[in-house]
């Protein structure tokens, strides 16, 4: 499992490397590579929107096929890091506020846990593992405050606990 992982981040930073040099079928405008803009990573969540300052399944909407989302592991301790590795998100996403957050598995869509807001073409973020054991999914979706089918991108499930 490491070893996909390994090649998944490979991959993704690759990704990120030809889009901010125009190269690939990214959009060209670059973006930062290795994480999003510092919201939340690691910290406490506040609602998606709440602070301005601050295995994949196909895509809804337009300009959101390409979108990866993939996790380092399957099952997690509580409390531990979750490293989360993005690819093909769009300066639209980014201006929608796209997000990915934890969720328990089969929650709705505005039963979020921990967030961050998505970087411009491909990153990783860390999130923290929630405390109870359990089924959960780690989920993107392409707009802030649209918490609904067509805005949901990604899911990946996981555990919690051994």
């Amino acid at each position: 499992m490491k070893k996909l992982f390994a090649i998944t981040l490979v991959l993704v930073l690759a990704l990120s490397l030809l889009t901010a040099c125009g190269g690939g079928r990214g959009n060209g405008n670059g973006g930062n590579p290795t994480s999003a803009n510092g919201n939340n990573a690691g910290g406490q969540s506040n609602a998606p929107g709440e602070n301005p300052g601050g295995a994949s399944q196909p895509a809804a909407q337009s300009g959101t096929e390409n979108v990866k989302l993939s996790l380092d592991k399957e099952t997690y301790a509580a409390g531990e890091k979750i490293t989360i590795a993005v690819s093909g998100v769009t300066e639209q996403m980014v201006n929608d506020r796209a997000f990915v957050s934890i969720y328990k598995a089969g929650a709705a869509h505005d039963e979020y846990g921990q967030f961050d807001y998505l970087p411009l073409g491909a990153g990783i973020l860390l999130l923290d593992a929630p405390e109870e054991h359990g089924a959960y999914e780690m989920r993107i979706y392409s707009e802030d405050f649209e918490y609904r089918d067509e805005t949901l991108v990604a899911k990946v499930p996981f555990t919690i606990g051994g």
